[in-house]
Parts: C-alpha cells; structure tokens; sequence
C-alpha cells in the first residue's frame, strides 16, 4: 500500500516538474522598426522623435563604429594616393602603411621626399594647448603626470617631443627660419585669445629656440581652459593675409574642442581655406579625438581639404622611427601646396616680404 502512495507522488512530483520548467519554443525574432514618440508643436506641426534602442539593439552606437570603420578604410585609402608616395615611387597597400612608414628611418630622408613630391618652402607657426585638462590626459600615456611635466633640459614630455621631431624635418624646408609660436587656453587667454611664447612677441628662428622657451612657459603657466582653436588658427590667417607667404600651422593640443568653442573653431578652419595656411592638429594623450577626425575628413565648405590631424602616441607606437612621425604628420602638405598653387593664393611677390 505504502509503495503504491509513494510511487503516485513521485509521479505527481514529475509531472509538477516537468510542467513548471517546460523549456519555452523561441519564435524567430524579427527587427521591428524604431519606436517614435510624436508631439505637436506650437505651430501645429508634429515632430517625432526617433528611438535609437530597438530591442535591445543601439543603433547609434553601430552607426558610430561604422562610420569609424568606414573613415579608417578611406583614410588609409587616402594616404596611399598622396603625392608624397606616389613621387617616390611607393605603392603600400592599405594595411601596410605602418610598415612603410617605417622605412622613412631619418629626418632628412622625410625631408627631400616632401621636396621631390613638390614642396618648396614655409613660415611655421605653432600652438600649443595649456588647458587644464593636461593635467590627467596623461594617464595611461605619460605614466599619469601632467602632460606639461618638464625634467630639466631633457627632451622628456611629449610636447618636447613633437617640437623636437617636426623641428628636425621642418628645418631644412623652412628656408626663411620664421617659427610663430603661440600658447592658448591658460588662465590669461582662456578660450578667446592667445599669448606669445617668445617675450617681444617675435618669432623664433630655430627649433632650439622655440623648445627652451615652451620649457620655460611650461613651468610657470597655470592651465586653464576652455579648449578653442580659432584663437590660434585666425592668428595665422593674419599672417598669411599680411606676407602672403604659405605658412604651416601645428598645433599641438591633449584632446577636443570645447563643446561651447565647437562652432567657432569649425568656422575658423573653414575661413582658413580661403588662405594659403595647412592645418597639422596633432593630438597627445590620451584622447578622445573623434571629432579632429572629422575636421580632417568632413566640413566639405572648405575651398580645399586643409586639416591633417594625427595622434601621436599611436602613431610612434606602430613605427619604428620618430621620423616616421613626421612622414605621418607632414603627409597632406604636398597635396594642400598644390592646391592652394591651383588657387592663386600664394603671392608672386611673396618671397621678398618679410614675416
């Protein structure tokens, strides 16, 4: 009798079981369409607002690392077609730039091959971000000290470095020795102006010059912010307007453009294509930098594609030689000379002026 009563709950127990975890049949999903919550305006219209979550599934964040895919590919794309390589012969594939980079061992290998692809001469202008987010952009990159940190007369932050290495190359096709070097972004200037590093205001006439006189700044600045680039870039636009001469503007910062300064910075890299000036931006730190890359490859408003941003720190980290750098830095400046040439911005009479 016992085994009986036994035997029926065990059954019971089952089949409560098996009941309670049924395993569920899952129907295919499918991608429905994105959810919109409308309004009506004030003027009777209605507006929708579109939800980038479906399911589960952001949107916006696929849109973003694909149009990040897509700006590498075409970059790479890009650079293989620039003069510069196609003057020396060179044809790398898109995935073996670092590589050829690497063979670009010296400065003045990068030099002659900016000459041989048809660049002549320039007056140099640099600035230099002294916002106070160098305090921590350094974290992962210069071992968390601020980007500013000086260590004696070493060539030590990476600041130095830039200077050091683009002076190198810069130095046998700046045949006049003109270097403007300003500062921004500190606690005088903030985001509308800009100060000379040099103490009469006058330009430096060599790279020596120019680094002793950051490493002085550097070491009584109080940074500041907030982060704008049209200060420094209407600068050069001045001096390209008052020489006619074609001048190169670098400018070396540790991340983005304020989102307050945003606009102004994109109409003055817009306004400086209407001149005779190419734009180096090269980012240090730790970044993020994903809006310089859209100053490089966007703003199609510009009479020519006159922005070349590069991070430094990834690229000396997949080249072998500093000077592959200044290779990377200096790539587009061929192709801007060109161009600016093709639209009679540079002055016949350029060459006896004086910057």
């Amino acid at each position: 009798m016992w085994d009986f009563i036994l035997y029926n709950c065990a059954v019971a127990t089952f089949i409560f079981l098996f009941w309670f975890h049924k395993p569920k049949v899952e129907e295919p999903t499918q991608v429905t369409p994105s959810k919109k919550s409308a309004t009506v305006g004030a003027d009777g219209t209605v507006k929708g607002r579109s939800d980038d979550t479906v399911d589960g599934f952001n949107k916006s964040s696929f849109r973003s690392k694909s149009r990040q895919q897509l700006t590498s590919f075409k970059r790479r794309k890009d650079l293989v077609e620039h003069d510069i390589v196609v003057s020396l012969g060179l044809n790398p594939d898109e995935k073996g730039f670092e590589a050829f980079c690497d063979r670009f061992s010296t400065f003045e290998y990068v030099s002659s091959a900016l000459v041989q692809a048809g660049f002549c001469s320039c007056d140099v202008i640099v600035g230099i971000d002294f916002t106070a987010s160098n305090e921590w952009q350094g974290k992962r990159s210069f071992c968390s000290a601020n980007l500013h940190k000086t260590n004696g007369s070493k060539i030590y932050n990476p600041y130095q470095k830039v200077l050091h290495i683009l002076g190198k190359t810069l130095s046998f096709i700046n045949s006049d020795h003109v270097i403007h070097s300003y500062g921004f972004g500190d606690s005088s200037t903030k985001g509308h102006s800009i100060f000379s590093l040099h103490p009469d205001g006058s330009p430096f006439s060599n790279y020596g010059q120019l680094i002793n006189a950051y490493t002085e700044t550097a070491k009584s600045v109080t940074l500041d912010g907030p982060s704008n680039f049209a200060p420094i870039i209407n600068k050069a636009v001045q001096l390209c307007q008052r020489t006619g001469k074609y001048h190169v503007l670098i400018i070396i910062m540790d991340g983005q453009v304020s989102a307050v300064c945003e606009q102004e910075t994109i109409d003055a890299i817009v306004r400086a294509s209407d001149h005779p000036l190419s734009i180096i931006a090269i980012g240090i730190g730790d970044g993020p930098f994903g809006i310089m890359f859209e100053y490089d490859d966007g703003l199609p408003r510009r009479k020519f594609d006159n922005l070349q941003f590069v991070n430094f720190h990834r690229t000396v980290t997949k080249s072998k030689h500093e000077a592959a750098f200044a290779l990377h830095a200096l790539m587009e400046i061929p192709d801007q000379y060109k161009a600016i040439q093709q639209l009679g911005y540079i002055h016949s009479n350029s060459s006896s002026k004086s910057s």
